[in-house]
């Protein structure tokens, strides 16, 4: 189970999507409403799911 996690942290496409989370994150903390607090949400959820995956590329065995 953590081997196919941890194939997300070199996923081409799952990198594109953090990092579209990411810029989404960064360039809208400071902005009011539901949808984008929401959205926020959603990226910091994938980007805490990145690092995850990254952990266990690296450390699980």
């Amino acid at each position: 189970m953590t081997f196919e996690f941890a194939q997300l942290a070199v996923s081409p496409t799952f990198i594109i999507v953090v990092s579209f989370a990411l810029f989404y994150f960064i360039y809208n903390r400071k902005e009011k409403g539901f949808f984008t607090k929401f959205f926020l949400i959603c990226s910091l959820i994938y980007i805490c799911i990145y690092l995850l995956a990254f952990y266990f590329y690296f450390f699980a065995n």
